[in-house]
């Protein structure tokens, strides 16, 4: 829960974080990372690379069509 108080605290962070909601909302399949982390994991990733990735989901199949292999570790079984 969003805690109302806060916001009125920092109202310069408002913004930000409507264009980082806006982003994610208008790029669904990308994963829940800065733009600019996006940006450069796409030009360094390669498909002769290996991935360990702990805490699988959104990002999961992003990554997965980006590297050779994935070893995704979740605790969650759902």
């Amino acid at each position: 829960m969003i805690n109302p108080a806060f916001w009125l605290r920092r109202p310069d962070l408002l913004a930000a974080r409507f264009r980082y909601a806006l982003y994610t909302w208008t790029h669904p399949n990308e994963p829940w990372l800065c733009p600019g982390t996006i940006r450069y994991l796409e030009s360094y990733l390669t498909l002769s690379m290996s991935m360990l990735e702990f805490g699988s989901g959104r990002s999961t199949a992003w990554f997965a069509s980006r590297v050779g292999q994935l070893t995704s570790v979740e605790h969650h079984a759902g």
